[in-house]
């Protein structure tokens, strides 16, 4: 009996790791779908379409427990379901794709709950233990495919990975199928924070990369040695929950607070913010413990529900109010939003850990198989193994799908200015892999980018810069704007000599959102030009921040001779902040050398221009704006010769 205790803890086990890992994919592919439906329908459809998404999960579970405890037949069923649901879907696209992928969001958040509450009854231990473990698998995974999901790859080959864990969690499900209903534990609900905080913070590569300033591939060596420092954790049989809880919300601090922009951080705080990434993953996770191993109960039907919408709950309303502060201030800094959510998990876990301690009760045993410390330490070899080898070879993987790039020109430079959208196409895909081809068409030497995403779990949480310039094979010097997950940036042929970068922060204004600009010189046949990266602020009725916005341009940057300036200045023809730039001697690539009448945004309608490339000391030539569903914005591309 003791031996198919340990079988089928194991099976669990395995299968609440995977259905986290899906869960954490489905969360990041979730956040297109809500900017789609805003761009469609509006600010407060995607906001009730986001809850609504988060809240099902409730009547999900509540329908699958059939007023039992959790049970291995029901596990089966919602693992069954989660992989039929999460296979359909990667040949899905459009509005199908829309409602079929939220429906499997609202699932893999209902498994992910029954999965957990099954494998509770063993002990808070084992719950962390598959938790963090799917966040690792799902992390390494988007750290292979170059931080673009499997959903958004148009190669099927991406979609291995996926495929063998959906296998894997259904093989697993299967062994499991036996298990007794049974009671359990109470602490359920703190798996959503810790959800959130992987999600976007500790397990998400490209916020770690974007944070720190380092590296995409030095953040799998960072999730690898926080996995090892969890083994410790894992080690210990009561964890220091007040030093836990300390720790978890002064590290949430440090990671979005001590991050700096425009200017990247100093060695020195991107070794701090690295090092708080890590303690944040091993204190939540210390923390996950301990709250559920909370003495088990009874499980109704309506209570397991509730511990569903509980979890997504705190999963999208950390992250729904973090991206609603860009377009409707909140009042204060957005990040504290972060910070609060890590408050509440760590005073969740002492009102928890006192009531246990009152009550006398000590914290349940996992099998022994399971539990032993060797087995500890070697499945944490295993994760650590497994992202330190694909955080390296995510370089080998980016380098072969690479395309080959070309030599530039002696006499003169091909520019490519383009408002990316943070990587969404007008159907609400990911879009870099599209975006990558229409740029390589055009061949630019350089590239001027604004709205660039780099972890952002709204724009499907990739880092899109670190992606186009692997898949490009150029250069990149990136400015936080909004924050470091969001800005612009200037990607350029490595054979083009880059002699200076500069970067700085706009006048807020009347806001909604911070905007900032970067600067490049390029050594262009012996002579320095200077290629500026803007995005003014965005607002019809934003004129006067607009023109401040540009007097910081010239005053904090050093822009003058031969200079060209692209970029969203969300201005039409014949508006002041046009006007101020032709004062200054600037002149309009589409009005000097391109068609007048051309426009730039909706791209799919496009009835106004706001996209604009400037020029001085400098001459244009086969100026085009470019057709294209990538974006909202459409690019323009100029050939620019020097006088």
């Amino acid at each position: 009996m003791p031996h198919r205790t340990n079988r089928t803890s194991a099976a669990l086990l395995v299968a609440l790791t995977a259905s986290v890992a899906l869960t954490a994919e489905l969360v990041r592919f979730s956040g297109p779908q809500f900017d789609y439906v805003l761009n469609n329908a509006g600010v407060i459809s995607a906001a009730l379409a986001a809850l609504g998404t988060y809240l099902a999960p409730a009547l999900l579970t509540f329908a699958l427990s059939a007023r039992r405890s959790p049970s291995g037949p029901m596990v089966l069923v919602a693992v069954s379901a989660l992989v039929i649901a999460r296979s359909g879907l990667q040949f899905l696209d459009g509005t199908v794709r829309l409602g079929v992928g939220l429906a499997t969001v609202a699932l893999a958040i209902s498994t992910t709950t029954i999965v957990a509450a099954a494998l509770s009854r063993h002990g808070g231990m084992l719950v962390a233990r598959g938790v963090f473990g799917g966040l690792l698998v799902s992390a390494a995974i988007n750290l292979l495919l170059g931080t673009l999901d499997a959903m958004w790859h148009e190669h099927l080959l991406a979609f291995v990975p996926t495929a063998l864990v959906l296998a894997t969690a259904l093989v697993s499900a299967w062994l499991a199928r036996d298990v007794a209903p049974a009671p359990r534990s109470k602490g359920l609900w703190a798996i959503g924070p810790v959800l959130t905080l992987g999600t976007v913070v500790f397990a998400n590569p490209a916020f770690i990369s974007s944070q720190t300033g380092l590296a995409l591939w030095v953040s799998g060596l960072i999730m690898a040695v926080s996995a090892m420092l969890c083994t410790f954790v894992l080690a210990r049989n009561q964890q220091p929950v007040r030093l836990l809880a300390f720790t978890l919300v002064a590290s949430t601090a440090l990671v979005y607070f001590l991050a700096s922009w425009p200017e990247p951080n100093s060695i020195l705080g991107s070794f701090a913010i690295a090092v708080g990434i890590a303690i944040l993953a091993i204190s939540s996770f210390g923390l996950l413990i301990t709250a559920t191993e909370r003495s088990s109960q009874s499980a109704s039907s309506v209570s397991l529900a509730g511990v569903s919408a509980g979890i997504g709950l705190l999963v999208i309303l950390p992250i729904l109010l973090f991206q609603l502060d860009y377009d409707i201030p909140l009042g204060f800094p957005n990040e504290f939003i972060m910070v609060g959510l890590s408050v509440v998990l760590a005073a969740g876990a002492l009102v928890i850990a006192r009531a246990e301690k009152r009550a006398g009760r000590l914290p349940s045993a996992p099998p022994a198989e399971l539990a032993s410390r060797p087995m500890i330490f070697a499945s944490a070899g295993v994760a650590i193994a497994s992202i330190a080898a694909l955080g390296i070879g995510s370089f080998a993987v980016s380098s072969m799908y690479s395309m080959p790039g070309y030599e530039g020109s002696s006499s003169n430079v091909t520019l490519m200015n383009w408002n990316l959208h943070y990587g969404l196409a007008l159907d609400g895909s990911v879009s870099l892999e599209q975006m990558a081809r229409e740029i390589d068409e055009v061949n630019p030497d350089v590239l001027a980018l604004q709205e660039v995403s780099r972890g952002w779990i709204m724009a499907g949480g990739s880092d899109m810069l670190t992606y186009l310039a692997n898949k490009l094979n150029m250069e990149f010097a990136f400015v936080g704007a909004a924050d470091n997950q969001f800005g612009n940036a200037i990607l350029w042929k490595k054979s083009l000599r880059q002699t200076a970068m500069e970067r700085t922060a706009l006048t807020y204004g009347d806001g909604p959102q911070w905007r900032s600009a970067i600067a490049g010189t390029f050594n262009v046949r012996g002579q320095d030009v200077n290629l500026v990266s803007v995005h003014l602020q965005h607002r019809d009725d934003n004129t006067p921040t607009r023109l401040a916005q540009l007097e910081d341009l010239f005053e904090n940057l050093h822009i003058g001779g031969t200079t060209i300036i692209a970029g969203d200045f969300n201005s039409q023809p014949g508006w002041r902040e046009i006007k101020e730039l032709e004062k200054l001697e600037f002149t309009s690539a589409i009005d000097s050398a391109g068609d007048p009448a051309a426009l730039t945004f909706p791209a799919n309608q496009p009835d106004v221009r706001i996209d604009w490339v400037f020029g001085r000391s400098v001459e244009f030539s086969d100026v085009k704006v470019l057709d294209s569903t990538a974006s909202d914005h459409l690019p323009i591309v100029a050939v620019v010769s020097t006088n």
